[in-house]
């Protein structure tokens, strides 16, 4: 759509609406900006500071995590030496009894033993 404005003296050169609409948005966005110039950067800074306290939150539970893995992390690494000790005095007590076992069968044959000459 095409139009004269009113102030235009040459006929000839025609004012695209999608033009004179961007004109008119322009200034409305710079008054606007211009009268709350103060509380736009009082809300920015707002913004900003909760920004801020969201990082620091983020933050702070990422460490909390970090630290509740790295404990259990550690609490597993112990049960696994405290299994592979008790694994190994286990096998040393089998190994015991077995000796007793064999040392006292071997004493048993030799004690029950007739020579049959």
């Amino acid at each position: 759509m095409e139009f004269l404005p009113k102030s235009q003296k040459e006929p000839d050169k025609v004012i695209h609406m999608s033009y004179l609409a961007g004109i008119h948005f322009n200034s409305i966005y710079k008054k606007n900006k211009e009268k709350g110039s103060r509380s736009s950067s009082s809300s920015s800074s707002a913004v900003w500071m909760k920004l801020q306290r969201k990082k620091e939150n983020e933050a702070k539970k990422k460490e909390e995590e970090e630290k509740e893995r790295k404990d259990m992390e550690k609490e597993e690494k112990k049960k696994d030496k405290d299994d592979k000790k008790k694994d190994k005095e286990d096998k040393k007590k089998a190994k015991v009894q077995k000796e007793k076992k064999e040392k006292k069968e071997k004493k048993n044959r030799n004690h029950h033993f007739h020579y049959s000459e």
